[in-house]
């Protein structure tokens, strides 16, 4: 009975909550993985630059000792010819001293004593040329031999270099490949906390984790820490105070693009690519060309929202109404501060044309 109690009781008793995982995209997740993995990437890029001076200095040995292994090899030929030269000499002398009149004294000196002062000069003669070819040849097959001496250690040399460079260019590309997988990681994770801090109206924090992401990754964008200017005219706002968009050559107002930087860091990690931008801030100049040529789509100069620094017209799809591009802009960009307007939509009808209206 008490068994039976014992059961019932476990029946009706409250299952306890299961454990639910952290959201691996929370603010505070993301920003502990990003904190882990720049340590990581830092640590990773440390050591790949050690590699590198590593790499680049056996780099330098092995091409010096390559240099002193050709020029001792050249020293070895050098010598070698010197020792063939001096052979020559001597087998030559050797000839001559028998088809010339001083073979007869010679011979005189190989059969018997010697009978007269010329027969003695000539055989000293003899004995000093042959002693002075002889040590010639001593004294070049010697610098042959320290020459070969030389050349082995060379090769030597040559080998422990070569060796060695192997090794480290195989260390050398572990590093590398461990860096760019940690530094993809980071890269990742930065467009993700990016987002996340947009979404929390964190809007300061997230353009810095932006430019974070802009300089690890080696995009081509400067500081946009520029103040936004708003008393020029139209189309005369100075370049020195714009900043650039990720398509070269195309520039914003600075609060207008830094937006725009956020809004195609959220289109990159949707797309795998940035915005194309077609066109940008519009000069005055650039506005009187445009509605020369195309006066129904361009406003009249001085009132173009592209000469407040303010407009981009947009491709690779965003043109296209309708398109899955252009369909994403509508529902993202306004968390960013960037809108179709209205008139773009009907008439003239513009599906290229946004326009930054800032946030809230």
């Amino acid at each position: 009975m008490a068994a039976f109690a014992v059961a019932c009781a476990l029946l009706v008793a409250p299952t306890p909550p299961t454990q639910q995982p952290a959201n691996a995209d929370s603010l505070g997740t993301l920003q502990q993985q990003v904190v882990k993995l720049r340590g990581q990437a830092d640590r990773a890029s440390a050591a790949l630059a050690k590699s590198t001076r590593r790499y680049e200095d056996g780099k330098a040995r092995l091409r010096s000792t390559q240099r002193r292994l050709l020029d001792v090899a050249r020293d070895e030929q050098r010598a070698q010819d010197d020792v063939d030269l001096a052979h020559e000499r001597l087998v030559a002398f050797a000839v001559s001293s028998y088809t010339t009149p001083v073979g007869d004294e010679i011979g005189a000196v190989l059969t018997g004593a010697l009978t007269n002062r010329r027969t003695g000069r000539s055989t000293t003669d003899i004995r000093y040329v042959t002693a002075t070819q002889a040590d010639a040849v001593d004294t070049y097959t010697a610098e042959l031999d320290r020459q070969a001496a030389l050349r082995r250690h060379a090769k030597a040399l040559e080998r422990e270099a070569s060796s060695q460079q192997a090794r480290l260019a195989g260390q050398h590309r572990a590093l590398r490949a461990d860096s760019k997988r940690l530094t993809d990681q980071l890269l990742a994770r930065l467009d993700r906390l990016t987002l996340r801090l947009v979404k929390a109206d964190r809007y300061a924090a997230a353009f810095r984790v932006s430019r974070e992401r802009q300089d690890r990754g080696g995009d081509d964008a400067p500081a946009c820490d520029k103040p936004t200017v708003t008393g020029f005219p139209n189309g005369l706002i100075p370049m020195a105070l714009l900043c650039s968009l990720p398509a070269k050559g195309e520039y914003l107002r600075a609060d207008a693009a830094r937006a725009f930087w956020l809004l195609d860091t959220a289109y990159r990690l949707r797309f795998g690519s940035h915005i194309c931008v077609t066109d940008g801030y519009r000069p005055l100049g650039e506005q009187y060309a445009v509605y020369r040529t195309k006066p129904a789509l361009a406003a009249v100069p001085g009132t173009s929202r592209h000469g407040r620094g303010v407009a981009v017209d947009l491709g690779c799809g965003i043109q296209n109404f309708g398109s899955t591009q252009f369909r994403w802009m509508k529902r993202n960009a306004p968390m960013f501060g960037w809108v179709h307007p209205a008139w773009a939509e009907s008439n003239p009808f513009e599906p290229w044309h946004w326009e930054y209206v800032g946030r809230g």
